[in-house]
């Protein structure tokens, strides 16, 4: 159990530092700051949380599906 445990979380590390370079929150603000110009503040707060429920989701996602999906093309995860 301890071992899977272990494994799960330098998965879940895998996938962070990964991730994160291409979704670059930082950069991405003032593009979506652009984006929602017209929007109030409010709107900006629920378009922001919808994403983020999105982008969450989509991780976990891949984060259990992803070694499946590498595996039928024969892909391992040191070699992405």
């Amino acid at each position: 159990m301890e071992l899977e445990l272990a494994h799960a979380g330098r998965e879940v590390l895998l996938v962070m530092g990964a991730l994160l370079p291409i979704v670059n929150p930082l950069g991405n603000a003032p593009i979506f700051l652009a984006i929602t110009s017209w929007a109030s503040t409010d709107v900006r707060c629920i378009l922001a949380r919808r994403v983020a429920v999105n982008a969450f989701a989509l991780l976990i996602i891949s984060i259990f599906v992803g070694s499946h999906i590498l595996a039928i093309f024969g892909i391992s995860l040191p070699i992405v």
